[in-house]
């Protein structure tokens, strides 16, 4: 076995790309809402900017992982996929006007949130083939989010909202650098990839509780648009100091670190379907409190939930995916929950976020909470069908 096959070598391959593309969303998903405020959108200009591109995503996204599949080489794709979203931030950059804007950042969106479920298969593959612990490798690109929120906020404090797509098109070349620098092992599976169609596809989902935990994982992770979209506006109108925005995004991402560190235990011990569960629990709690703009401390304190909100959410949802389909759809069904998660549900309701955060500001967290709740029954609707809850149903 070579040197760059070693289970070792693999690990820090992949975990050097999850940190590339979390560093692109460590800057992207807290800042780019203060520049297109800076370029003169309004609230809803700003919701339909930011949803859009994840209703493009439904096809696009899929794509995707159908070619990753017949190609049998993940690294082939994402090279292709982030030379695009290079590109597309560079002009981002020199775009101006809501349409413009929009045309550029759909580009960018579509070919840089394309790299999240190409990860995961990387990883999922380091898990099944060498004995990886995928939350070992997922740990380091939550690092990096932290690290870009900190300093991200630290530069857009110090030089203007104007510096924010200067880090974005960094942090897309480093995306570059580490897709080219992924390991290049063809995926063994069961029958020719080439033959990948949406018939598969359909056998697939066909899976009973299937469906129903990628509806409850997307619905979930849904219910983040409006902080995703707003709290740093909504920060920045109740006079918090811009150098604590990337600090709270930070403790959130802390306890998303924390619990990936221990991801093999905790899954071991509860299961992926209760993990997700946990996560929706978690933002009915989040989410109602932060509709009543609590203070500075307690929001500091509501950050921490973030590890259950997405993290559990995320760490159940992959997990349960990849107990009920084979090696030779798993990047088909990782790129349809991704297309269905951050396309489908989290385009609607980032459209909603901007309604509604323009009638209500911090009120409209009420409607996450509502999300929440929608997750935890299909969840428990999953947990206590032992027909549905069974890999090998």
């Amino acid at each position: 076995m070579s040197a760059d096959q070693t289970p070792l070598s693999f690990a820090w391959r992949i975990a050097l790309f999850y940190s590339a593309i979390f560093i692109v969303l460590g800057v992207s998903l807290p800042y780019f809402p203060l520049w297109l405020q800076w370029q003169g959108l309004s609230a809803f200009e700003i919701g339909l900017v930011t949803s859009v591109p994840l209703f493009i995503r439904i096809a696009a996204t899929p794509m995707i992982g159908f070619a990753a599949d017949r190609a049998q080489s993940v690294r082939r794709i994402v090279v292709i996929a982030a030379a695009v979203g290079l590109l597309s931030a560079c002009i981002l950059m020199a775009s101006s006007g809501v349409w413009m804007i929009l045309i550029f950042f759909t580009l960018f969106q579509i070919a840089s949130l394309a790299l999240m479920p190409l990860a995961e298969v990387a990883a999922m593959q380091g898990v099944r083939d060498k004995g990886l612990d995928y939350g070992r490798m997922r740990v380091w690109g939550s690092v990096a989010f932290i690290a870009a929120n900190i300093g991200g906020g630290l530069i857009v404090a110090a030089s203007g909202n104007g510096s924010i797509l200067p880090l974005l098109i960094g942090g897309s070349l480093l995306s570059l650098l580490a897709g080219w620098y992924l390991p290049n092992e063809r995926r063994s599976v069961a029958r020719p990839v080439g033959k990948m169609s949406w018939r598969d596809v359909k056998e697939a989902l066909g899976h009973r509780g299937l469906l129903l935990i990628m509806l409850a994982g997307g619905i979930i992770q849904a219910s983040h648009a409006v902080y995703y979209a707003f709290s740093a506006i909504h920060w920045q109108a109740q006079g918090i100091d811009g150098r604590w925005f990337g600090i709270l995004w930070g403790v959130g991402v802390v306890a998303e670190v924390v619990l990936f560190a221990y991801a093999g235990r905790a899954l071991a011990r509860v299961g992926a379907v209760t993990m997700i569960g946990i996560g929706a629990a978690g933002g009915i709690l989040r989410w109602g409190l932060m509709a009543i703009d609590p203070s500075f401390g307690v929001l500091l304190g509501l950050q921490l939930l973030h590890g259950l909100t997405f993290g559990a959410t995320h760490l159940g949802t992959v997990h349960a995916i990849q107990e009920r389909v084979g090696a030779d759809r798993a990047a088909s069904a990782q790129a349809l929950h991704s297309a269905l998660s951050s396309g489908v549900l989290m385009g609607l309701t980032m459209l909603l976020a901007g309604s509604l955060y323009g009638a209500f500001q911090g009120v409209s967290y009420l409607g996450m909470m509502v999300l929440s709740v929608v997750g935890l029954v299909l969840t428990l609707w999953v947990a206590y069908r032992p027909d549905f809850s069974s890999p090998e149903s």
